[in-house]
């Protein structure tokens, strides 16, 4: 899901795996029964969202966040268990669990946390502790809340914090705390993390933010409790998540690019606007509110007579600076300050006393405040939700805040924003470095700072790329080149799992036909289902263009293209299509190794005799495996980019996309032909080229894992050197399983990409001669055979008897007048059995079950008030077809997709073996021994003529099979799929070197590879096709077995098997 939504950042979870860790030393049952039932108190401040069978199954204490929530996991629910999430619907964090106790957590954590090597890949069900409905007697744990509304938050926060840090250290003093996150010059931060951890900042700022001395609600526990929350300060241990108010479509906080401005045309100004909210205001307090003292330290005249440090350039050494402690920024702030409140919020008694101290501004859009280059955030009661509009904005972010929100560990100040200080005594170092001073002098009392405006444009440039790539709604929620780059690190002989829930009532043998059909659907890796439900999308518009082409053709249109040129297109794509399909085999390729080697099913293989072997070799392929991937990464990136870019040139050249508007941009000085330049398919060729010649870097660690030399690859002996170094044929089968797949990997990605020059060859043919220069009235297309063309001299084609109409063995071509009259009756019971009819009595039946009611007298004045005719119109019209015949479609799109997952494999080997017979199909220059590659592809063509992989016998198996399901009849008994032609002990009987190391780099190998791999697939894929079907209609069994009462009690078996 992630990478089809173009998630960039996958894997990175630092944050939420750092919240989940002590909790490894809590009882699960604690766990699940806080989750639970902490929404069931009304004024406790939690609201509750409740999973059950893949289901929102209900929300408890009900509030606007728990419903965004709600929508939040609605397009991923489907894969997680029964569980319970408690969410914070306060705006303050809840849980601080004193240093001590979180010490012995997470020493608890350290011991007992691990996943055992045999851990079963699904979900446990009906856990103890979960809300349940009609509980008569919940056992509810005390998650211990307390109240402390208005009071110092500092005394609860630094039990959160180490007993030497400064908020506990007596001892400590200001400038040992700003050493640890402040640069002594200018007074920037230098560590935003720190200089937003109370533990270190907060004996300064406890009496400078509102929410550590007034805030509006604390309902807290030092108790570990399992509640996820939008924002937290750092000793606070709530579950962070994506905040509700980024997800919601809230215009206050949603970016509009067509309303900002570029850098250039903004003003050199800092704007910010807000109300007073941020805690409890009184007539006492105010002044020390941090959104308070943010509008009276920007404004000018407040600032009057008042001294900042700031930094000058060193009139002896220019360039370098020094620090100016009595700048006075009264006339700096009236010049490029715009900061202001709108209202007053949030006071007590009221606010009053706020008459005569502000100038309440006039409320500004987002938009309005783009027009400055500085826009600053602050925080409110808790986190501010402007953040990501700001970042994704064009001008350059300033931010001050002591919350933690989940993005955090994304975001970088100083390269994506830039952080200031909670006292805001930077606030003027940042804006005069960025917007410049005063004028340059060998001898001034006053400062000079030259403007930074390049820098500060480059760094909000840097923050709005970021924020786009990983700050996203669908980063929120959260194809190939994410699955093969997940190969490095993950399990990919991992088993599948079901997405669907276990029926307990089930008998054992439907249970594990559910699972198996399941696990055969959906695969564990969230990358390798993001690859499949693309190429699944690929597939997808194949098959509508096939449909809608035709339709196409026979249209007038104003344009370029013609119905000739829409079919070869078409082609193309088709061509680009195929080895696409074949990439995601690779997923199916792994799952059938580990089923093969016994690794699928997890059990306590380490306990019984062999299991603890087996579990060391499966480690050991994963291994080698991962080192592999690793050696492919950049050359599978940097081929599946130039591939991207290579679509998106075709297309612009045929006129299927806009080109982009061209912008000057001073910061990028590329010299590599983008796509729609004329020299990008040389690129493209060069791109192809590189990846072509580092196809044997992976078969060269493959080799060195297993101890070859090297210079089996780089020289072509005499003499066969085996691939394996050991005698064992299993252990040599296995061996050449891996590189064949290596082979297969590169094979068919490299055939995507010439496929893609291909059509790039195409698009710049078709501009070369003038097709795309100007626009053309297009007729339709004449028809392929116009039924007037079959003249004399022209070809005949004969139909095969399974194109004519179906024989009826029961009733033979009619001879007499009476036969005939007896065909014209038959017709009769065949028109009343026809789907048609089926469908007009299905709806007659439905209508009348409500129209029975207008037939009763004591019924039929309600039929009248109650207006049910409408409901008898809307039956009528809401029916269709297929309505009451679900179950047949069902079974028929069962078989459907195990038949096309065949024909797939069969194309692809008609793919593979254009390889050698393609003149120009590799554009390496690099000289081969002509005698040894003649000699070799020369075996290797005589032998796949001989192979037939599309058999005569594989189609009359799909024949039976397909017989079978339509007419319910059993198969016939012993019936077992065709016999594998083996492509290797083939190919060595007529030499024994041919599929030796020395041939790897020829570049019949690689398609030889995917041969092999496609029939295997194929034999692989018929067999679980005839198990399937064999278990749907059954197999003729004749066998019979007598047996006494006593063992037929005790449930004795019968049947063939016995």
């Amino acid at each position: 899901m992630a990478r089809d939504k173009n998630v960039y950042n996958v894997d990175d979870f630092d944050q939420i795996m750092d919240d989940l860790r002590p909790f490894w030393g809590i009882d699960p049952f604690e766990i699940r029964n806080l989750a639970g039932h902490m929404s069931s108190e009304e004024h406790g401040g939690v609201s509750g969202l409740h999973i059950r069978n893949k289901k929102v199954w209900r929300l408890t204490n009900q509030n606007w966040r728990v419903e965004i929530m709600a929508k939040m996991v609605q397009p991923f629910v489907k894969y997680l268990p029964d569980m319970d999430i408690a969410m914070n619907r306060l705006d303050q964090p809840r849980v601080v669990v004193p240093w001590d106790d979180m010490q012995k957590l997470l020493e608890s954590e350290r011991a007992t946390r691990h996943v055992a090597p045999d851990a079963a890949a699904e979900w446990t069900t009906n856990m103890e502790g979960l809300l349940k409905d009609n509980d008569t007697a919940p056992v509810v744990i005390d998650p211990e809340w307390f109240s402390k509304h208005g009071q110092q938050y500092m005394l609860i926060a630094k039990e959160g914090c180490p007993p030497d840090s400064h908020a506990r250290d007596p001892n400590s003093n200001l400038s040992s705390s700003e050493a640890l996150y402040k640069h002594p010059q200018g007074g920037f931060v230098s560590n935003f993390n720190r200089s937003s951890d109370l533990c270190t900042v907060g004996p300064e700022v406890q009496g400078k933010h509102g929410f550590l001395f007034a805030p509006s609600t604390i309902i807290a526990s030092k108790r570990l409790l399992p509640i996820f929350g939008e924002c937290k300060v750092n000793v606070n241990n709530d579950i962070l998540f994506p905040a509700n108010m980024y997800y919601a479509d809230d215009v206050r906080y949603r970016y509009d690019s067509k309303y900002d401005y570029d850098w250039d045309d903004k003003n050199d100004t800092m704007i910010w606007r807000g109300v007073t909210s941020g805690g409890t205001n009184t007539a006492e307090n105010w002044r020390d509110m941090h959104r308070q003292r943010l509008v009276l330290t920007s404004n000018g005249t407040e600032m009057v007579g008042k001294e900042v440090l700031i930094m000058t350039e060193d009139p002896n050494n220019q360039g370098s600076y020094v620090n100016f402690k009595h700048y006075q920024p009264s006339e700096f702030a009236l010049d490029h300050t715009d900061v202001g409140f709108t209202e007053a919020f949030a006071c007590v008694p009221d606010c009053g006393f706020y008459d005569g101290v502000w100038t309440y501004k006039n409320m500004t859009t987002l938009s309005q405040q783009f027009e400055s280059k500085f826009v600053v955030d602050v925080d409110g009661h808790s986190f501010s939700g402007r953040w990501h509009a700001f970042l994704e904005s064009k001008s350059l972010g300033i931010k001050s805040t002591i919350f933690r929100e989940w993005h955090d560990s994304r975001l970088f100040a100083w390269r994506h924003f830039i952080p200031m200080d909670n006292r805001y005594d930077d606030l003027y170092s940042i804006l005069t470095y960025f917007i410049g001073i005063g004028k340059r002098a060998k001898a001034s009392d006053q400062p000079y700072m030259p403007r930074h405006d390049f820098e500060g444009r480059k760094l909000g440039r840097q923050g709005r790329e970021w924020a786009k790539k990983v700050l996203r709604k669908e980063d929120i929620e959260g194809n190939a080149t994410a699955y093969l780059a997940s190969l490095e690190r993950s399990d990919m002989f991992s088993p599948y799992v079901s997405d669907e829930g276990t029926n307990n009532k089930r008998g054992e043998k439907g249970k594990k036909a559910d699972e198996d059909r399941d696990n055969a659907a959906r695969p564990k890796s969230p990358e390798a289902r993001a690859l499949k439900a693309a190429i699944d999308g690929l597939k997808g518009l194949h098959g509508k263009l096939y449909g809608d082409l035709a339709f196409g053709k026979r249209e007038v249109a104003w344009g370029n293209l013609n119905a000739d040129h829409l079919d070869e297109i078409f082609v193309l794509f088709r061509k680009i299509l195929i080895p696409l399909v074949g990439l995601t085999t690779i997923i199916d390729i792994f799952e059938r190794v580990a089923e093969k080697r016994g690794w699928v099913k997890p059990s306590d293989d380490q306990h019984v005799e062999g299991g603890e072997k087996l579990r060391q070799t499966k480690e050991e392929e994963k291994r080698v495996w991962n080192e592999m991937m690793k050696c492919l990464h950049e050359p599978f990136a940097i081929v599946m980019a130039a591939m991207d870019e290579g679509i998106e040139h075709a297309a612009l050249l045929l006129g299927i996309i806009s080109p982009p508007k061209k912008k000057e941009d001073v910061e990028s000085n590329g010299t590599r032909p983008k796509p729609g330049d004329p020299e990008f398919s040389q690129h493209l060729r060069h791109r192809m080229k590189e990846f072509y010649g580092t196809r044997g870097a992976a078969v060269k660690i493959w080799a060195r894992d297993r101890g070859l030399d090297q210079d089996h690859f780089d020289t072509i002996r005499e003499s066969p050197v085996s691939v394996s170094t050991k005698d064992d044929n299993i252990q040599r089968s296995e061996d050449q399983q891996q590189l064949f797949l290596i082979l297969y990997m590169e094979f068919l990605l490299y055939s995507v990409g010439m496929a893609i020059f291909e059509m790039v060859e195409y698009a710049e043919k078709k501009v070369a001669d003038g097709t795309m220069k100007k626009n053309r009235l297009i007729l339709p297309g004449q028809r392929r055979i116009p039924p007037d063309s079959m003249e004399s001299g022209s070809p005949n084609v004969y139909m095969g008897s399974g194109f004519g109409p179906r024989k009826d063995p029961e009733h033979l071509p009619a001879q007499s007048p009476w036969q005939h009259f007896g065909n014209g009756l038959r017709k009769v019971p065949k028109f009343l059995g026809s789907t048609e009819s089926s469908f007009g009595f299905r709806v007659a039946c439905a209508t009348l079950t409500v129209g029975i009611v207008a037939f009763l007298k004591n019924s039929q004045r309600f039929f009248i008030e109650q207006r049910l005719v409408w409901a008898m119109i809307i039956i009528a019209i809401g029916m269709n077809v297929t309505s009451g015949s679900s179950m047949f479609g069902f079974f028929g799109r069962i078989l459907g997709t195990a038949l096309s997952i065949i024909m797939s494999y069969l194309s692809l080997l008609g793919y593979a073996t254009q390889s050698w017979s393609s003149k120009n199909d590799h554009p390496s220059d690099e000289p081969i021994n002509p005698a040894a590659r003649r000699a070799w592809l020369n075996d290797l063509t005589s032998l796949i003529d001989r192979a037939a992989p599309t058999s005569h016998s594989v189609t009359s198996t799909l024949i039976l099979l397909s017989h079978s399901v339509t007419q319910g009849s059993p198969l016939p008994p012993y019936f077992e799929s065709p016999k594998t032609f083996d492509l290797s002990k083939s190919l060595e009987a007529l030499d024994s070197g041919i599929l030796d190391a020395r041939h790897v780099e020829e570049p019949g190998y690689s398609a030889y590879a995917v041969c092999q791999i496609a029939t295997s697939l194929i034999n692989d894929d018929l067999q679980k096709l005839i198990e399937a079907v064999r278990d749907l209609v059954g197999e003729t069994d004749f066998s019979w077995k007598v047996t006494d009462s006593e063992e037929t009690l005790t449930g004795g078996g019968k049947g063939k098997n016995d």
